[in-house]
């Protein structure tokens, strides 16, 4: 997983670097949903 640059956003955002975010957050969102099954 990467993780956001620092600093200010870049103007231009090339496509691999939209997929690789998206990926990124998937493997984010379900990583952080698993955190409240685990506790009942």
């Amino acid at each position: 997983m990467s993780s956001p640059p620092l600093g200010r956003p870049p103007k231009n955002i090339t496509k691999e670097m939209k997929q690789q975010s998206q990926r990124d957050e998937r493997i984010r969102n379900e990583i952080e949903g698993k955190f409240g099954h685990d506790l009942v």
